[in-house]
């Protein structure tokens, strides 16, 4: 990782130094001997220019995004060869170049972004003037030395300016280096693209295309900054490169305010921390407005603002990133912490007027753009390496839960085999047991004997039978095993012939509006209703009533079970319907605590519920039932 991120920074700061020799060629070769500068708010001519009070300058001009028109005075030593005038950076709208020849006659010529490149003496990317007018040709030798007067009039929204007269032979290396290092530029910034592309088409993560947005605006912005554009497009097309240009400062603008925000909320920062970003549908409504209006200069500053905003709230996002992975978050906070000093850096100069150097402030956007597509990739790159190595462990962890389910599902089936198996050899003795008691209670009987020991041997194999019965219910409902058949049935019939079937049924009384129809298993249900009707008899003072009331209630029917408090008192509400629950007032305790449980999860299956209602001297079970 270490070197990974060492590596990056070496590769971009290396980077940096080719496209910015361009530059620095201009800065040595600089051959202007005296250099004035006047800003005036007025179109001026070149004779009221000339009677204006120029000031001295270095030959950088940082003035703002104004409409102001600057005029530059240049005078130059003797001469003895080919000299070109050249005007930085490829992106001013209108330049006009007035030279006084030995004779004094003036020599005009225009160029500019709204100028077909077509036009141009020299095809640079610089906007280049010779300034020799030798009849045999621009290249040709200067047989006498002679010194240059040179009025320059800029007409331009865009902020930073710079004039240089350089011998031919120097301008032809600064063209070769500039070349040089576009090709660099252009070259780097579409493998990047492309790479972001395919890792998008692959992956189909929305970060990943919205990267490519980003990085296909900003190479936009940066090729007609560095004058590629204007070079290809066609000469009618010329008059609206300064529209273009605003357009495209807009495109980048929204590049990053539709793509950091969710880089961002990646690294652990909310919609609330990311406000700054929201106000940006309003300053591109503005900005195209204004763009529309013809006001450029308003729309470059406005945007340029809002960036410069931008930049210093990400010292913020830096600040409060937060991510569990270690180094992910290291190369995020280096990264970004890079881009956000260099682009504070030269937004400062902007907006500010703070000096910096002349290779930094028309080339910056190059090594900021190829560092900021650097940074996304390798940030992205390794977010998606994370989560494949996250994908692939929960892949292998998905593999190892199948495979312990079908073992657990394996030993449960083998679980349950044996359960059934089990029972059904215990419910056997038990039956014997049952039938020879009856026997020996018939005996006794026919003696005119009653011998109670034999009644507790019955209600204790009923008891043990009863548990079994519900073990192997439960069982199987959990297990999935209980399949429930839904058809119509009348609840009134199927509650009769529930209580008739039982041995206390002289105990029950069974009140009905007459036939009901709902939806259930007939079987299930009445097991269900049997369950209920047990509890009812048993835990009721022995010999009272229960009754069984049925009514029609919204979208289906309630019946309900009612019996008078016994001496184990009310059940508890909270614990009723859970599994194994007891009344601790029920001695001696019997059963194992299934039965409601059992009743409350098939009724359930069956699209019905069960209550124990609060409130009533008795106590009350209230079921409903789908109709």
């Amino acid at each position: 990782m270490f070197w990974a991120v060492f590596l990056t920074v070496v590769f971009i700061v290396l980077m940096g130094y080719v496209l910015s020799r361009p530059a620095a060629q201009l800065h040595d070769n600089n051959l202007i001997t005296d250099l004035s500068v006047f800003r005036t708010s007025r179109v001026l001519t070149l004779e009221q220019a000339m009677s204006q009070p120029f000031k001295p300058s270095d030959g950088v001009l940082v003035k703002g995004n104004s409409r102001e028109q600057v005029w530059f005075r240049l005078q130059t030593r003797a001469i003895d060869q080919p000299v070109v005038l050249t005007v930085q950076p490829p992106y001013l709208r209108h330049i006009r170049v007035h030279v006084f020849d030995a004779s004094g006659r003036v020599h005009t010529e225009e160029q500019g972004m709204v100028v077909p490149f077509q036009n141009r003496e020299l095809k640079a990317f610089s906007f280049a003037f010779p300034l020799n007018f030798d009849p045999d040709g621009f290249n040709a030798e200067v047989s006498v030395p002679q010194a240059y007067t040179v009025f320059v009039e800029v007409n331009s929204e865009t902020s930073v300016m710079s004039v240089q007269i350089m011998a031919l032979s120097q301008f032809l290396q600064l063209e070769t280096s500039l070349n040089f290092a576009f090709g660099v530029y252009i070259g780097l910034s579409a493998m990047l693209v492309l790479l972001a592309t395919v890792v998008w088409a692959v992956t189909r993560e929305r970060l990943w295309i919205r990267s490519v947005w980003f990085d296909a605006v900003a190479f936009n912005f940066g090729a007609i900054q560095f004058g590629l554009v204007s070079q290809f497009i066609p000469e009618s097309w010329a008059s609206s490169m300064m529209v273009i240009y605003c357009l495209s400062q807009t495109l980048l603008t929204m590049g990053i305010c539709q793509f950091y925000p969710k880089l961002y909320g990646d690294f652990g920062l909310t919609p609330r921390q990311l406000v700054v970003y929201r106000p940006y549908p309003l300053v591109l409504l503005v900005s195209l407005g204004l763009i529309a209006a013809g006001f450029y200069a308003e729309a470059l500053m406005l945007n340029n603002i809002y960036i410069f905003m931008l930049v210093l709230a990400s010292f913020y996002f830096v600040y409060k990133a937060r991510i569990d992975e270690p180094y992910l978050l290291m190369m995020f906070r280096v990264f970004t912490l890079g881009v956000v000093l260099m682009s504070a850096f030269w937004m400062s100069s902007i907006l500010l007027g703070m000096k910096v150097s002349r290779e930094y402030l028309f080339y910056a956007l190059a090594p900021s753009n190829l560092f900021s597509m650097f940074m996304i990739l390798m940030i992205l790159a390794y977010k998606t390496m994370l989560k494949g190595q996250e994908r692939q462990r929960l892949e292998v962890a998905e593999r190892e839960a199948r495979t312990r389910l079908v073992m657990e599902h394996q030993k449960l089936e083998e679980t349950t085999s044996f359960l059934g198996m089990v029972i059904h050899e215990v419910k056997n003795p038990l039956n014997h047991i049952r039938l020879a008691v009856r026997n020996l209670q018939m005996r006794a009987m026919q003696r005119g004997e009653n011998d109670p020991r034999l009644d507790h041997i019955v209600n204790s194999v009923t008891a043990v039978d009863d548990v079994l019965e519900r073990s192997l219910q439960v069982d199987m409902l959990e297990q999935g095993a209980l399949q429930v058949q839904m058809l119509p049935w009348d609840l009134d019939e199927l509650v009769a012939q529930g209580v008739a079937r039982h041995l206390e049924h002289e105990r029950v009384t069974v009140r009905s509006p007459g036939p009901m129809r709902v939806f259930l298993d007939a079987d299930v249900f009445t097991l269900v209703f049997r369950n209920l009707l047990d509890n009812a008899l048993k835990y009721s003072p022995k010999g009272s009533p229960v009754f069984c009331e049925l009514e029609q209630a919204a979208e289906g029917v309630v019946l309900r079970v009612r019996n008078a408090v016994g001496s184990a008192g009310r059940p508890d509400p909270e614990r009723l319907f859970k599994k194994y629950y007891h009344n601790q007032a029920v001695r001696p305790a019997t059963g194992m605590g299934l039965g409601l449980y059992w009743v409350q999860q098939v009724l359930r299956r069956m699209n019905g519920d069960i209550a124990l209602l609060p409130g009533h001297e008795e106590v009350v079970f209230e079921l409903w039932l789908q109709g």
